[in-house]
């Protein structure tokens, strides 16, 4: 059915007319349009409500016995590299719950709720606060029915040895995709297991009315959970705070007694308004408006992940952020998953989160030089699948798993530039990521080089994982990486010696294995011939943009290519989310906006959960973040031509039954901060504007007549190529182009209404 709709021009100020009264602003009034709600209790943790402020949070969703749960979750707390579970409070109702509500308003960053019993009705709201690590927790009741709050703990066990020692339990009980650590069955277990009687001794205590129970898991290891219950004859108030420390002195009770008491000081109603300014500056950042809601909503509730998991100074966002659940993949993974969560941080134009994947890269790269064998370690460095982000782990194949990683970083600078940290902390790593890979080439009698027999990721072949001699995932990147670290070499007249070993390797590098019938192989010997849930073959293809789609026959070869994948019969492991959202990407970037809409909207129909996350056998947060940024190819695209020179493609693949659309403050590559609207099968207008100074190549949806001008009075040239307006030029850092009318970013905040727009999310 075609969705009728109508643009609102408008500042986002007369929003507010039509928004809860209790909402602080703006933006986050028309975020919180796209609110979850419940009409009744979750029951699993992929249905539950969740908040997080970067660093602690929490799920909310119905107990196994009778009441509601408050899960603990700190993204910090790590053991011998795995997530540490920590446990749950629960509200224990007198009765057994008749009927439930609850509404999580992702703007404002805080859950609301109804709970009715035979005997009484509560009511509770909560936020996990972006200023301080805490949780707060209020609950309005009758006199006669004050509630029971219990603390239910876990043990100082690696998420993983857990999952391992249950795994029988979990398959007898049918557990598999539900799997709580708490559930009855499984916590008697747990606390059998011999694995208990060596832990250290927990501390468990109570001071001025403060309760704490600290769990080391060496000396000086460990964490603290601090909590409050305060109770009045209709209120109930529920805070709690965790410490991850490593060291003795961070340790100290007392010490985090003190702290959590300065937080606790701080009344409900004076940090919540505090909170929801801050939700309200980080939405206005960046904004879109697209007719259809249910992928506007889910790319929202992405960015409010974005922010939720991690912020400044914390760790990159491992498969679960501050959201805690079972699983047996505690920590970050790379041979994919944390490639494809940032992306859509750097379009979005959120620097702060953005960062700290690299940030965290930068001050721990002895993690990647440690990661490799000791005759590597002088001027090489790598990473392991599975990276522990306090200890690093060892390189054991993939060889393309750092180079990706690097990549990323590459495009974080792309978005964000900063001359000096490209100097000094990205170049120097990418050398190390190149030249490890090249001491493990292989040179044939012809002078090729080929990358040895490895794993193309997720690449299975009846039931075994095949280890392919010059893999596709593994060339596509080295291709990209030896460009890079070339061009860079000469940016900074570096080592010669090293740049001319450089260029030698790229102009005789094995080139991608390709079949006449199905396009780019795995690798030698293995064509696409089935099913495979990664696109790790694809790579050069996307996201590298080794292969040019604006040339015809790499347009061709990638079109057969992609075909070729994702129509494979099911085999082995299947599709997943994942598959699909980098189908949604390829196929944008190749124009053919019907199909992207199509892959996009079958991760949403088969693989998106209830609460707008994604499991397989545990919780994996890259495909729902992916999705966000897949969204965006949809509205804007850019590529790098050449190390001067990018282009920038406005409303690239637009749906037909999309009849306007609208962003503002997006970014492109080349740092662009980037503004346009769609109406009446063209573009409206848009805004650019230039952070350093760049040559660059717009190009428009459609051909059209249109105006043009720019801040400083540079030239512009006008063309027409295949059907498509295109203006290029060269921009000076600060210089703003207008296309259009409009003169201002904010003119390009525009609501794309529907006749309805429902919530599309939670359990309603």
């Amino acid at each position: 059915m075609k969705i009728i709709t109508k643009a609102i021009v408008c500042t986002l100020v007369a929003i507010m007319l039509s928004c809860s009264a209790d909402s602080k602003d703006s933006y986050s009034d028309y975020v919180n349009r796209f609110n979850l709600k419940w009409n009744s209790l979750p029951q699993v943790w992929h249905e539950a409500a969740f908040l997080g402020n970067g660093r602690v949070g929490t799920t909310i969703w119905g107990d196994t016995k009778q009441g509601i749960r408050f899960d603990i979750g700190d993204a910090r707390i790590y053991k011998k590299g795995s997530r540490v579970p920590v446990g749950k409070f629960v509200l224990h109702t007198y009765d057994s719950i008749s009927a439930f509500a609850m509404q999580q308003f992702a703007g404002l960053s805080e859950v609301k709720g109804q709970i009715k019993t035979k005997s009484e009705n509560y009511s509770f709201e909560t936020f996990a606060d972006i200023n301080e690590d805490i949780v707060r927790i209020r609950f309005k009741h009758s006199e006669a029915h004050q509630p029971v709050i219990e603390h239910v703990p876990l043990p100082g066990i690696q998420s993983n040895k857990l999952f391992k020692i249950l795994r029988p339990f979990i398959s007898e009980l049918e557990l598999a995709d539900k799997v709580d650590f708490t559930h009855p069955v499984l916590y008697k277990h747990i606390y059998n297991t011999e694995l208990v009687k060596t832990l250290p001794d927990e501390e468990i205590g109570e001071h001025e009315g403060i309760s704490f129970r600290k769990v080391p898991f060496s000396d000086e290891v460990g964490y603290i959970l601090l909590w409050r219950i305060e109770q009045s004859r209709q209120e109930t108030t529920l805070s709690y705070s965790t410490v991850y420390y490593r060291s003795e002195k961070e340790g100290d009770v007392v010490t985090a007694i003190n702290e959590f008491k300065a937080m606790l000081s701080r009344l409900f109603e004076e940090a919540k308004v505090a909170h929801q300014t801050e939700w309200n500056n980080y939405f206005k950042e960046s904004f879109i408006s697209i007719p259809d809601k249910r992928i506007e909503a889910n790319y929202w509730f992405q960015l409010y992940k974005m922010r939720a998991a991690t912020c400044e100074g914390e760790l990159p966002i491992d498969l679960l952020g501050p959201w805690f659940r079972a699983t047996p993949w505690p920590r970050i993974w790379t041979n994919l998953n944390v490639q494809i969560t940032y992306p859509a941080m750097n379009q979005s134009n959120k620097k702060g989160v953005a960062s700290t994947l690299f940030d965290h890269m930068d001050t721990n790269q002895q993690h990647f030089i440690n990661a490799v064998p000791k005759e590597y370690r002088d001027n090489g460095a790598s990473i392991g699948r599975g990276w522990a982000p306090y200890d690093g782990t060892s390189f054991w194949g993939e060889y393309g798993n750092f180079l990706w990683l690097l990549y990323n970083y590459s495009q974080f600078l792309e978005y964000f530039p900063d001359e000096a940290r490209q100097a000094e902390k990205y170049y120097p790593l990418l050398k190390r990521g190149v030249n490890f890979v090249l001491e493990n080439l292989i040179k044939d009698k012809d002078g090729i080089y080929h990358v040895p027999a490895d794993i193309s990721p997720e690449y299975k072949v009846n039931g075994e994982v095949p280890e392919i001699e010059d893999n596709s995932y593994n060339i596509g990147l080295l291709n990209w990486a030896l460009k890079e670290v070339i061009y860079l070499s000469e940016k900074y007249s570096d080592n010669a010696s090293d740049r001319a070993k450089y260029s030698k390797v790229l102009n005789n590098l094995v080139p991608l294995y390709v079949d006449d019938e199905t396009g780019i192989m795995l690798g030698k010997d293995y064509k696409m011939d089935v099913c495979h849930r990664h696109f790790s073959h694809l790579l050069a293809f996307y996201p590298l943009a080794v292969l040019d789609v604006s040339n015809k026959n790499e347009h061709e070869l990638c079109r057969q290519s992609l075909e070729r994948w994702i129509t494979r019969p099911h085999s082995d492991w299947g599709f997943k989310g994942y598959t699909y959202t980098a189908a949604t990407a390829m196929y944008a970037r190749l124009g053919d906006a019907e199909k992207a809409l199509e892959s996009l909207n079958r991760y949403l129909d088969d693989f998106a959960t209830y609460n707008t996350f994604y499991i397989e056998t545990g919780p994996v947060i890259e495909t729902p973040m992916h999705s966000a940024s897949v969204t965006l190819e949809l509205l804007l695209q850019s590529y790098k031509l050449d190390y001067e020179q990018d282009e920038i493609k406005l409303f690239p693949a637009l749906p037909t039954e999309w009849e306007e659309a609208s962003f503002s403050r997006l970014r492109s590559e080349g740092g662009f901060i980037v503004s346009a609207s769609y109406a009446n099968k063209a573009l409206e207008g848009a805004c650019i504007e230039s952070v350093q100074e760049r040559r660059l190549r717009i190009v428009l949806p459609v051909k059209q007549d249109i105006n043009w001008k720019t801040s400083e009075n540079s030239s512009f040239e006008l063309q027409h190529e295949n059907n498509k307006t295109v203006l290029s030029g060269n921009l000076k850092k600060g210089e703003v182009l207008w296309i259009g009318e409009s003169d201002s970013h904010s003119d390009y905040v525009k609501i794309i209404a529907t006749e309805k727009t429902t919530s599309f999310y939670g359990i309603n």
